[in-house]
């Protein structure tokens, strides 16, 4: 995982309100509100980024709607 280029899901997270970034390997979460609202994200870079904001989206103010811009790369998993 430490590899792993996540600067989209936290591009996504921080639209939505959280306060997160990418220092070296290390994510780095300071806090925030998550509004919530609507995200995009491509849907073949990692089906984990779709899974995780739908995992969050009930704990959004505003309730979420989730925008893929691709195929995902595996479906079944979301």
């Amino acid at each position: 995982m430490a590899r792993r280029p996540v600067a989209p899901l936290l591009a996504a997270l921080t639209s939505l309100g959280a306060g997160c970034r990418q220092e070296g390997t290390a994510v780095i979460i300071d806090g925030g509100n998550l509004v919530g609202g609507e995200v995009s994200l491509e849907g073949d870079v990692s089906s984990q980024f779709i899974s995780a904001l739908m995992l969050i989206a009930p704990m959004t103010e505003k309730g979420l709607t989730i925008h893929i811009t691709t195929p995902p790369r595996s479906s079944s998993y979301i």
